[in-house]
């Protein structure tokens, strides 16, 4: 038989209720009683009483989700002896709403004292041992993590099929594959007592995107506009984020809004240079107002029938230098000579080695090669070195920054990057990009190179 839907005024109730049960459990990070805002309530409510057996939660990001969730988490797996998996697309992702669930069960002795651990273990190691993937009660109860990928598929459908799988959270649920979710549909089947509860960013139109929109969910969406209404953002805050994030990302991550279905392929990546930013951004000459002598030199070296570009960006501007099909590993280190840079970035794989080697004899230490896979210097944002300097890139146009007008610059429309499953930006793989049919960009990777000096205020942009 079907539950009756709660009225206005019974939720409101709850809602209350469950603010009452944050304020005598839980603490927020000054040590004061934990104090949730209206939606926060109505996500805790969500978890906190079951009300609803398929809960999708669409929230601007670090709005508080995963803190609210887990506290809820904490008190329906002690009251109610209930089983819960929390479900990650990465063992990353699914390990931060435990961590937040390790935070708060220590903020109340009422809550700590039912705990079922090793006494020969005392409670404040234990509250600093991080990577604790298991907690139960006394009682009666449990809270596992599990990670949702393709590698994991036994462990999961084990898991779901047990009694523990009858009370699932997904943490960032856009980033679990739709495969793996189908299956976990099918798990829970039509059985009686299970929950399900989805949250995450607007990032994919996949089973979250659906899930949203079905009309079989109870659907709580906070925007930025409705956080900083409660207090969670400042307008500051706001539009720093906005200067720093493309467009569609700010509308994903800020105002809760899926991609259109042309504006992200079936791999999840999307266009980072658009027609529109490209717009104002050639000028047809290097006249005087651009001109400058700080010059810093990205390379390309060609490989196969590959051309090897140069590319100079001076402080507003970048140009195409020079392009060979030359094979002579002497031919381009006498260019980098001739150009004369204060610095200059070769790739570094492959040939591009060789000639950084050399370059490195004849010019001098301002020559340094360049791994694309290298570790970023913002690696909690991005995946690599080519992600953060493609984006850096993209920041200097967006800004104002130009380009001398040549065809090869064409190859930056078709630069696409994604959020990938640990949440950092990556770019679409070379190999990938040729399979699409389009060439090899020399032009745009010897473009990006030259934004590997570091940036002068480093970003403080982590999505989560």
């Amino acid at each position: 038989m079907q539950k009756r839907k709660l009225l206005k005024s019974e939720r409101e109730k709850l809602n209350e209720y469950s603010k009452e049960l944050c304020k005598k459990y839980f603490k927020d990070d000054e040590g004061n009683r934990f104090v949730l805002t209206a939606t926060q309530a109505e996500i805790f409510s969500s978890v906190y009483f079951k009300l609803e057996p398929r809960v999708a939660v669409l929230t601007a990001t670090q709005y508080g989700k995963s803190t609210v969730v887990a506290m809820a988490v904490i008190l329906r797996s002690l009251h109610k002896r209930d089983d819960f998996i929390l479900l990650g697309g990465s063992e990353k992702k699914a390990r931060i709403i435990m961590d937040k669930v390790i935070q708060h069960l220590f903020d109340s002795k009422e809550i700590y004292k039912n705990l079922e651990y090793d006494h020969n273990e005392s409670l404040e190691k234990l509250k600093h041992r991080k990577n604790r993937n298991y907690i139960t009660w006394r009682r009666g109860g449990s809270i596992k993590i599990l990670t949702a990928n393709s590698n994991n598929t036994n462990a999961v459908k084990e898991a779901v099929t047990g009694e523990g799988g009858k009370n699932i959270i997904e943490d960032e649920a856009s980033l679990i594959p739709d495969d793996l979710q189908g299956m976990i549909m099918r798990m829970l089947g039509d059985i009686e007592g299970t929950f399900l509860l989805k949250i995450g960013n607007a990032v994919y139109r996949n089973h979250f995107y659906k899930s949203v929109n079905s009309g079989r969910y109870e659907t709580i969406t906070v925007d930025w506009r409705k956080a900083l209404k409660e207090g969670r953002y400042s307008k500051e805050y706001i539009e720093e984020m906005r200067e720093e994030m493309t467009p569609d990302l700010f509308a994903s991550f800020y105002e809760c809004v899926f991609p259109n279905r042309d504006e992200i392929d079936e791999n999840g990546y999307r266009y980072l240079f658009t027609d529109k930013l490209m717009e104002n951004v050639f000028i047809d000459e290097l006249t005087e107002e651009y001109k400058s002598d700080d010059k810093i030199l990205g390379v390309d070296v060609g490989r196969g029938s590959d051309t090897s570009d140069f590319v100079v960006k001076l402080p507003k501007v970048l140009y195409l230098e020079s392009s060979n099909n030359s094979k002579d590993t002497m031919t381009q280190v006498n260019e980098i000579k001739r150009i004369n840079p204060k610095k200059c970035f070769v790739d570094d794989i492959g040939v591009g080695g060789g000639v950084t080697d050399r370059a490195r004899e004849v010019v001098g230490k301002r020559v340094k090669g360049i791994s694309w896979n290298e570790k970023a210097e913002d690696s909690k944002r991005f995946k690599n070195k080519k992600a953060e300097n493609y984006w850096r890139m993209y920041e200097f146009l967006k800004a104002g920054g130009k380009i001398v007008r040549h065809k090869n610059w064409d190859e930056l429309l078709e630069i696409k990057y994604k959020i990938a499953t640990d949440n950092r930006i990556m770019i679409e793989p070379k190999d990938d990009m040729i399979k699409r049919g389009f060439k090899s960009p020399n032009t745009a990777d010897a473009g990006a190179l030259c934004f590997n000096i570091k940036k002068i205020k480093k970003s403080t942009l982590v999505i989560v």
